[in-house]
């Protein structure tokens, strides 16, 4: 019973925010959103590498460093 008003608070705010949820994250962000996987950044990396191998175009792809 000690954490119950901040899990009702918490599941009262998801509920809110859900149907937002599209508008508030970005369109090429994978996750928090249902339907998206964080698999799918992967798969567009990989089809963009086999892209540039196919063209034979030069490219370096570097992770991403997120921000602390």
């Amino acid at each position: 019973m000690v954490h119950s008003f901040g899990k009702l608070v918490s599941k009262i705010m998801a509920l809110r925010l859900a149907p937002l949820m599209q508008h508030l994250v970005s369109s090429n962000q994978t996750a928090y959103i249902r339907g998206r996987s964080i698999l799918d950044s992967y798969k567009y990396v990989q089809a963009a590498a086999a892209v540039y191998r196919k063209r034979k175009i030069p490219k370096l792809l570097l992770p991403r460093r997120s921000t602390p």
